[in-house]
């Protein structure tokens, strides 16, 4: 078998170069690349800035101060909130005379900062500006609709002595406490509605681990079962996300290769590579250049996934920097959660194993292509190809894996080639199967790879003059057999 693979670079080196260079080839990879590139990022952006526009929570400005939601941290340090004793509020929905106290709760907010604060109300800026002229506790607050909610504007008086930092100090906690005033207005209760604002500690047990006794009652996740949990979680997700992955991969380029070989029968060039070269060799330089360019364009469009997702990431923290996306932190937590899980080698046994099996499915198309004596029998003679396909992807899809059992719900499909194709590489990358069980996978793999390869060589051989009707499988492998 070792000389009817001989020179088979050479059908590789040729083909690969043909197939890079055609139409189809270059504006899907570069349509697509595109795609991978620019729509998450723009969603993610788009969406970032529309949750930044439309937050319904009060707007606060301050004349020559700080952004709204700045680390009030940084204010503390360079502002004393005991040095304002007085607001000036000027609020067309506040009626001083029905509700004196209206404002008065903000005093009840926080226990550690402005405590003791008197509110007064006035009628227009101008008279409040007025009165707090030259003050040394004094500052402005004029509330007002805005497009997407209350704006609360934060004015220092004229020739105050209070600094901008002082003055940012009661900014930002107006920013946290103004629901307070808007729940007094609503007539709720302050003090009640003051419990909700309680921070609440939430906690996730595993259930055969939490019913031990009260003595687990005040314990949190360990990091131990946090793993567990995530891996549980991608023991499920993976073998899907692998299954589908190759089933469409396959199903795409290996009607490329079936189509690939049928070309060179329809040609002069069929008459040199059979001068120069075995069929085995010929088809085996097709089947790699094939599926080694389906590979640069799989490869490039993760890159350019991978990028618009981290540059989406980095765009709405930029507009938002408080952002509390979903796909931010699902991100960012599964990254801490799974770091350290995946081993070097098991994610070097994942990407050779799917490799592998791409391999010896675009042989299997290959076997198609062999038998076929024009592009229409194709639909013909791949039938072979189609079924093991989907024979081994509803194989998969039920094979109970996906349940999250791991190797002991596959048990044999890692060791049958068409089927480990689907389930081995999640099960490698999550460290269900042994470094001895990966190579015995692979090695049966490629070596089924080489056979159906030498199968389609001979067949291409047998059938290179073949004209007409295309034989039928069992004929196919008579005439194999020497029958």
């Amino acid at each position: 078998m070792k000389q009817e693979f001989k020179g088979f670079l050479k059908i590789f080196s040729f083909t690969f170069r043909q197939h890079v260079k055609t139409r189809n080839y270059m504006i899907s990879g570069i349509l697509i690349g595109l795609i991978c590139l620019l729509l998450p990022v723009g969603i993610m952006g788009f969406m970032g800035w529309s949750d930044a526009s439309s937050e319904s929570t009060p707007e606060t400005e301050i004349s020559g101060g700080k952004n709204p939601g700045s680390d009030a941290s940084d204010v503390e340090n360079s502002g004393d909130c005991e040095a304002i004793r007085k607001i000036y509020v000027v609020d067309a929905d506040w009626d001083a005379l029905k509700d004196p106290d209206l404002y008065s709760c903000l005093n009840q907010a926080d226990p550690a900062r402005f405590t003791d604060v008197v509110y007064e109300a006035v009628s227009d800026v101008e008279t409040a500006a007025k009165q707090a002229k030259g003050s040394k506790d004094t500052l402005l607050l004029v509330t007002e609709e805005g497009q997407t909610g209350r704006v609360l504007n934060v004015l220092l008086p004229e020739d105050t002595k209070l600094t901008e930092d002082e003055a940012g100090l009661y900014r930002d906690f107006l920013y946290q406490s103004y629901p307070l005033v808007q729940m007094k207005k609503a007539d709720v209760d302050v003090q009640a509605a003051s419990a909700l604002r309680v921070p609440v500690e939430t906690q996730t047990i595993l259930g055969n681990q939490a019913a031990v006794g009260d003595d687990m009652a005040g314990e949190e996740p360990t990091q131990e079962n946090q793993m567990e949990m995530v891996k549980k979680v991608l023991s499920m997700v993976l073998p899907y996300l692998t299954i589908m992955l190759l089933y469409f991969m396959i199903l795409f380029y290996g009607q490329g290769v079936a189509t690939s070989v049928l070309m060179e029968k329809n040609s002069k060039l069929m008459d040199m590579f059979l001068v120069t070269v075995k069929p085995g060799a010929m088809i085996l330089g097709k089947v790699l250049a094939i599926a080694a360019s389906g590979l640069v364009q799989l490869f490039a469009w993760i890159a350019c996934l991978a990028v618009s997702f981290m540059s989406g990431i980095a765009l709405v923290k930029a507009i938002d920097p408080g952002t509390d996306m979903l796909l931010i932190q699902v991100v960012e937590s599964f990254g801490q959660l799974t770091s350290g899980m995946f081993s070097i080698t098991g994610i070097v046994f994942a990407l050779l194993i799917m490799i592998g099996g791409f391999l010896l499915y675009c042989a299997l198309a290959a076997i198609g292509g062999a038998m076929a004596s024009k592009p229409e029998d194709l639909s013909t003679t791949n039938i072979l190809f189609t079924l093991i396909l989907i024979a081994s992807f509803f194989c998969a899809l039920y094979s109970g894996v996906m349940d999250g059992g791991g190797m002991e719900s596959l048990g044999f499909q890692v060791y049958i080639p068409f089927t480990a194709i689907m389930v081995a590489p999640g099960m490698a990358l999550l460290g269900e199967m042994s470094i001895i069980q990966c190579m015995i996978s692979l090695g049966l793999i490629l070596a089924s790879a080489l056979i159906v390869i030498w199968i389609a060589g001979k067949i291409y051989k047998l059938l290179i003059f073949h004209k007409g009707d295309p034989l039928s499988i069992q004929k196919v492998f008579k005439l194999l057999l020497g029958k």
